[in-house]
């Protein structure tokens, strides 16, 4: 008796570990890739005056490169919203996570504040592609049912990752300074997120309604 009251319960909590998994498994996808997403933005900000130390960069320098990663993030986002619409959301959420992955390690290895410059605009203007394309994904998940509160969800999971990811990465930059610690940032970042982009994709194409057969006699 005890032993099929057990089975009954496992058989209970598994099939709502399923239905979870259908109804919010790409909105958790999508949550903890903004928050990677926005805890790289910031994690940034403490290597400035490592950058501006090593290349011995004037206070004007530094600004240019705060600048480069708020503004390319800021001025990219209509145009990767709109390509986005024509080519795929989950397409574009792939290709901004290389490209600011991308542009964390080879800022790890630049060698002039050219450099640094320049793969700063890159990191940014791939990050602009997390904020419109993700919400839209989401809303276009959560049409008709909790909408708010799932954008919601998306939008604390980028607050938090502005305080988790700093500080784990404040750790890294005391023990392998600014170059290691940025390249494996981009490193992790880059497979972590590439997970989260398959799994969002398979659950779009598993879970998504099938069009019902009609059999032709005759």
């Amino acid at each position: 008796m005890q032993v099929t009251v057990k089975r009954g319960v496992i058989a209970r909590l598994s099939d709502r570990a399923t239905n979870a998994r259908k109804d919010h498994g790409a909105l958790m996808a999508n949550a903890l890739m903004h928050l990677v997403n926005d805890g790289c933005f910031v994690a940034i900000y403490p290597v400035l005056p490592l950058i501006a130390k090593e290349f011995h960069l004037s206070y004007t320098q530094v600004g240019f490169l705060k600048t480069a990663l708020s503004g390319s993030s800021t001025a990219f986002q209509l145009p990767m919203a709109m390509l986005a619409e024509r080519f795929g959301d989950i397409t574009f959420l792939a290709l901004g996570m290389a490209w600011v992955a991308v542009g964390l390690m080879v800022i790890g290895v630049s060698s002039s504040f050219l450099h640094v410059l320049l793969l700063t605009l890159c990191a940014g203007s791939g990050g602009s592609v997390q904020h419109p394309v993700a919400s839209a994904f989401v809303s276009r998940e959560y049409e008709g049912r909790n909408r708010g509160s799932a954008l919601g969800i998306l939008n604390f999971a980028g607050d938090l990752g502005k305080f988790v990811v700093p500080a784990v990465f404040a750790l890294s930059l005391t023990w392998y300074g600014w170059r290691w610690s940025l390249f494996a940032l981009g490193a992790v970042s880059f497979l972590f997120r590439a997970c989260r982009v398959m799994e969002v994709e398979g659950l779009s194409q598993c879970f998504q309604p099938k069009e019902p057969q009609v059999l032709v006699l005759g």
